[in-house]
């Protein structure tokens, strides 16, 4: 079962332009949004949120109902990119990977289901490749949706982001997702850390927060830490943040990347892996 969030477009959506599609696949939620190349600019968005979440093996359902309900899925596209949100991940350096080994690599850390795919992601500037998994029925449809298609993790995404920044001052950057958040730290193009928790209150989220503080020898009181994702200042998490770690500052979406009038209060750190995926 699905029901949808949010459904909005821009009057030139769909008028002949060249647009490309960018799709957000998590356990809880699927989000689309479409970009107008000319103006780079974010001309459609969409939302759904999973109410049975016990098996994502089992998505293909879900899938076909929000295509039938959705206003963006029906056209063409020359490209999309899809993102696999999910915490089964494992990083390998590049000059140790081999594809024929995937499989093993993600079993060093995870179980590996049977109605699970594996794919890689290349992080070209670190020289580490990101093995993860795509549930069969995602992968089955998304194919049949899409001619030229394109997988990425989300903390490939994520790294990659924070990997352009070398001029700001060392930062923790976290990116909420449901019951989930990742921990991604780099400084000067070189990731110093990246992994990923499960909570279930708030106190969980600043224990671990404070614990990748603790591990890196890094001050509460003179380290930064960003925020991004599926928290606001309302969130209980940012309250208990803010207690123990004063600087605190929400991501901002990509300088490259507007909105189009009807998306302009969608807070900046929301979405912010969909955003910088085009």
């Amino acid at each position: 079962m699905t029901t949808k969030n949010l459904s909005i477009k821009d009057d030139s959506f769909g008028n002949g332009i060249e647009q490309k599609l960018s799709v957000r696949i998590a356990s809880t939620t699927f989000e689309i949004a479409v970009l107008d190349t000319s103006r780079s600019t974010i001309v459609a968005f969409e939302s759904w949120r999973f109410d049975n979440n016990d098996d994502p093996g089992n998505f293909a359902d879900s899938l076909e109902k929000i295509r039938s309900d959705s206003f963006s899925l029906g056209r063409h596209y020359n490209k999309a990119n899809v993102i696999i949100d999910s915490a089964v991940y494992t990083l390998i350096p590049a000059e140790l990977f081999k594809e024929e080994e995937a499989e093993k690599y993600i079993e060093f850390n995870h179980s590996l289901a049977s109605k699970e795919a594996v794919h890689f992601d290349s992080i070209e500037s670190i020289a580490v490749k990101n093995v993860y998994q795509v549930p069969l029925s995602v992968e089955k449809v998304c194919r049949q949706w899409f001619t030229d298609l394109k997988f990425q993790n989300t903390c490939t995404i994520l790294i990659n982001s924070r990997l352009k920044i070398k001029s700001t001052p060392e930062t923790v950057f976290v990116y909420f997702s449901g019951n989930r958040f990742d921990v991604i730290v780099a400084d000067n193009g070189r990731l110093k850390f990246c992994n990923s928790f499960t909570f279930s209150s708030a106190q969980d989220i600043i224990y671990y927060i404070l614990n990748v503080y603790q591990k890196l020898g890094m001050d509460t009181s003179a380290t930064p830490i960003m925020l991004a994702g599926e928290i606001t200042k309302e969130s209980s998490g940012y309250e208990t943040i803010y207690r123990y770690i004063r600087n605190v500052s929400f991501a901002q979406r990509p300088d490259n990347i507007q909105l189009c009038e009807a998306l302009k209060e969608m807070p900046e750190q929301m979405y912010f892996d969909l955003f910088s995926n085009f």
